[in-house]
């Protein structure tokens, strides 16, 4: 029996979005925002989001409000930005788009006062840790290039308890090797805390989830160039 016939999350979801489904218009345009599995296109991200967004989308007309607020991806219009936000009912555009803004311009990581703020220790040694040796097979903000490892920011695994999410991590699954004689117990349950925050986030919408690659992060199977079983990669 042949498997499917995509191997990357774009080709998985984007036939959905083609068809007119809003919430896999919304997911493509976040995947083009962020350069995330697929290509960065701002534009053709707006694009998505104004799909979505004629159709209800509730966080896809969020997205739209703080592109145009922004100017990113789309002409600076605080009229746009304003009917889309009030289309949310969301009234503290304001504030979310003075976070965006500080992430965007921020340090390497990307990770703004105020995410430091709401995650305290646990969740901000846990996001260090999974931008250096999580994300470049799961995504800086959690959606994979390859189905082969799961896209977090879609709840992908996250419905397994802590145990059976932490056994994998210690021992190993699938092309992820066992991080138990890598890294401290703590560091790796601190990551835990981490990559179970990436669904809400997601649901958050664009501004929530910024964060830069940093100068190394690990890749491994068919995000690497070569067969070995584990490597360090350099980003930007």
């Amino acid at each position: 029996m042949h498997g499917p016939a995509w191997g990357t999350t774009l080709e998985k979801y984007l036939p959905n979005a083609q068809a007119g489904d809003p919430e896999f218009q919304n997911l493509i345009g976040f995947m083009q925002f962020f350069g995330e599995g697929a290509p960065m296109d701002r534009q053709e991200a707006h694009a998505w989001f104004h799909r979505a967004a004629e159709q209800g989308h509730v966080l896809a007309q969020r997205n739209l409000a703080i592109m145009h607020r922004l100017g990113i991806g789309a002409l600076e219009d605080g009229r746009e930005a304003d009917f889309y936000a009030q289309s949310t009912n969301f009234t503290d555009l304001g504030r979310l788009v003075k976070d965006m803004t500080a992430s965007l311009r921020g340090p390497a990581s990307g990770i703004t006062q105020d995410n430091r703020s709401a995650r305290r220790d646990m969740g901000r040694r846990g996001e260090a840790t999974y931008v250096t040796f999580c994300a470049g097979c799961h995504g800086l903000n959690g959606i994979a290039a390859y189905i082969g490892s799961p896209s977090f920011a879609l709840g992908e695994r996250l419905e397994k308890p802590d145990a059976v999410l932490l056994h994998s991590i210690y021992q190993g699954k699938g092309i992820m090797p066992s991080w138990w004689d890598k890294l401290p117990e703590d560091q790796l349950r601190d990551a835990l805390v981490f990559v179970r925050s990436l669904r809400k986030q997601y649901e958050t919408g664009i501004a929530e989830g910024i964060r830069r690659a940093p100068g190394r992060y690990f890749l491994f199977g068919p995000m690497e160039d070569d067969d070995s079983a584990y490597r360090i990669s350099y980003g930007n």
